[in-house]
């Protein structure tokens, strides 16, 4: 305390010098892990299952669930879809296989007709009496091919008509066909053609346009076998794009199942902070709740690195520096007691009122007064530490360089300071800050004036 004027009975002198003042100090600071890894709602939908806040887990644990009942609905009925497209490939398969077949044997009818009317036109022109033995046999085969043709088509529709693509009508009118198929063969087979002596020019070009259009009608049917075949490629092409399609989605609601499990990325400690629920004040996720999609639902964090955080006011910066020891006390245990050093300097805002909140000590302060949040990285660590627990921080501070006396050569006279200078001279000073011994003198001596004080 400062003393009161009185004879000095025995007494001493101090050369005033510049100095600096180390004063302890104390906030409020709360506790968090130095790393965390944080999760994400990947979808809003129902928690069915959540650990407990705190939780000590190792490495694959499941920490959190979601319902996958609609991931599981959605999985069988996409891949119900896929059986189907399959059934659809392999009857458009069926058709197309018809189809060629069909057209094969048109294209060789369609060839044969082409070589029978360029033989017929060859004939006329060079009075073929000796060949006419060469054109019967032609026209037979082209008889037996037609007969052929429609037989194979009947068989065709038979199998199309076990499928139930074609009805038992068609099938009938196509077994007579096939019928009169035949006959015409057997009447062809003995039918006799007359010696041809001549042929007219007005034959001649008769036989000349029949030739033309037989060779359009070849150049058709292969074109058509052309085209019967893109037809099949784009119709099968698309029905796979469809299956690749329906198959992306199963994989995305395969991967949506999978993500229904939160599991621990490494062995840590598990919490689960506050999310918004509208109205309602930030609570952590419970079972039965759909939280938003992308909210933080829970962070992983390394159990034994934490960061204390505590807020000074703009004036203590300089009081304060990165490297800084600083002790944390645990408030629910005190014995708990951990060395730091200072990490980080981040500004707040310019209210203090409104930033401080439980972070700051209870002590006066001016709104409009800049704040800064210091982060002190721990030491060590302790079972006791958990995210979110409070605790008293202490350190040092030391002034800057002033000039200092000690604190007993101040002594209070009509509510005022002095001190006594050598030759009996009073000085009223300004006095600053103290640490029980020593105090700083802001006005009223100046470097090497000496004090006398008791002893």
């Amino acid at each position: 305390m400062l003393s009161k004027n009185k004879s000095v009975e025995t007494s001493k002198s101090h050369t005033v010098t510049f100095g600096q003042i180390e004063t302890k100090k104390q906030y409020k600071g709360i506790l968090n892990p130095f790393f965390v890894q944080w999760i994400y709602s990947p979808f809003n939908t129902e928690v069915v299952f959540r650990c407990e806040n705190g939780k000590t887990v190792k490495k694959g644990d499941i920490v959190l669930s979601y319902e996958i009942d609609l991931w599981d609905k959605e999985i069988e009925s996409h891949e119900e879809g896929i059986d189907d497209k399959n059934v659809v490939i392999n009857d458009l398969k069926l058709q197309h296989k018809s189809g060629l077949e069909k057209a094969d044997l048109d294209l060789a009818q369609r060839k044969l007709r082409y070589k029978l009317a360029m033989y017929n036109l060859n004939l006329a022109k060079n009075s073929p009496i000796e060949l006419v033995k060469e054109e019967q046999n032609l026209i037979l085969l082209k008889e037996k091919l037609t007969k052929d043709f429609i037989e194979s088509k009947f068989k065709s529709e038979e199998l199309m008509y076990d499928k139930g693509l074609v009805s038992l009508k068609s099938l009938q009118t196509l077994k007579v066909k096939l019928l009169n198929a035949e006959s015409n063969y057997l009447r062809v087979k003995i039918k006799y053609s007359e010696l041809m002596k001549g042929t007219p020019k007005i034959r001649l070009n008769q036989l000349q346009k029949f030739l033309d259009l037989e060779k359009m009608k070849f150049d058709d049917a292969q074109d058509n076998i052309k085209r019967l075949k893109l037809i099949q490629e784009y119709q099968i092409n698309k029905e796979l794009s469809g299956i690749q399609s329906i198959s992306n989605k199963i994989k995305r609601f395969k991967k949506h199942k999978s993500d229904s499990y939160i599991k621990a990325p490494f062995d840590s400690k598990v919490y689960f902070p506050g999310v918004y629920k509208g109205s309602s004040a930030n609570e952590p996720i419970e079972i039965g709740e759909n939280p938003m999609k992308g909210v933080g639902l829970l962070f992983f964090t390394n159990s034994m690195d934490y960061i204390v955080n505590f807020i000074i006011s703009e004036s203590e910066l300089s009081e304060i520096n990165l490297g800084d020891e600083i002790t944390f006390q645990l408030n629910s245990d005190p014995s708990v007691v951990i060395e730091g050093t200072v990490s980080k300097f981040s500004a707040l805002s310019n209210d203090k009122n409104v930033q401080l909140g439980s972070l700051a000590l209870e002590r006066n302060g001016e709104a409009g007064v800049r704040v800064i949040k210091v982060t002190a990285r721990l030491k060590n660590s302790n079972e006791a530490l958990r995210h979110g627990i409070t605790g008293t921080i202490f350190f040092k501070t030391k002034s800057l360089s002033k000039l200092i006396c000690p604190l007993n050569c101040i002594f209070i006279k009509n509510g005022k300071a002095y001190v006594k200078l050598k030759g009996d001279n009073e000085a009223q000073v300004t006095v600053g800050k103290n640490d029980g011994f020593m105090a700083e003198l802001i006005t009223g001596v100046k470097e090497g004036d000496q004090i006398i004080y008791d002893r």
